[in-house]
């Protein structure tokens, strides 16, 4: 999964290494994110963010109300895990960026439905099975 993520930046400290992040989705950890290369500046930033997720998890929470109904929009929250730069642990960014958690919308079934032609369906039930 990969996103374009837009942030501003306030502080007069510069940031850059490779960042990795807690995934959530619904209160359940479902991967890692990560930000390679990441350079923070003074104004707003503009960077790509990947991540390996459980897809399991993902499908199923497309079947859930309200997911279903609103086009497969998936509200992911991310943590700050590390940050490392030249090899170099950096943890008082990582502290930072770990103090509290992120909330990053993103349409995760209108990107199944353009790739893959499916919708998943509105479901009861807490798995979903589409094959």
């Amino acid at each position: 999964m990969n996103r374009l993520r837009s942030s501003p930046h306030h502080a007069d400290r510069r940031l850059q290494g490779n960042v990795t992040f807690y995934n959530y989705l619904l209160g359940e950890d479902v991967g890692t994110v990560y930000i390679d290369n990441l350079t923070l500046l003074r104004g707003n930033n503009t960077f790509n963010m990947r991540a390996s997720v459980n897809t399991t998890a993902v499908v199923n929470a497309l079947g859930r109300k309200p997911y279903c109904e609103n086009s497969g929009v998936l509200p992911f929250e991310i943590r700050g895990k590390t940050v490392v730069n030249h090899g170099q642990s950096l943890p008082y960014f990582a502290d930072a960026l770990g103090s509290a958690n992120q909330t990053v919308t993103i349409p995760v079934g209108e990107a199944i439905n353009a790739s893959l032609h499916i919708v998943v369906p509105c479901s009861n039930k807490r798995s979903i099975l589409l094959f």
